[in-house]
């Protein structure tokens, strides 16, 4: 992968999971915001395209990594 937007780095609960740098911040779960309290449309909040999040997804659900831990 050459995209470097996209690093291993930790969730919630210290475990490895694949992130995505917005301004810094390690986005896991484009779903919610970066203190994962507020649902959000990850469009729009982050400037996601629909590609980023797919790959997103799809590369924590392919090294079985729990992306969905707020």
């Amino acid at each position: 992968m050459n995209d470097s937007r996209f690093y291993v780095g930790e969730n919630a609960l210290n475990q490895k999971v694949w992130c995505i740098s917005i301004e810094g911040v390690a986005i896991y779960n484009p779903f919610f915001s970066e203190c994962g309290r507020f649902k959000v449309e990850p469009q729009k909040y982050y400037g996601l395209s629909k590609k980023d999040i797919k790959k997103l997804i799809d590369l924590n659900n392919s090294y079985q990594f729990e992306w969905e831990i707020i």
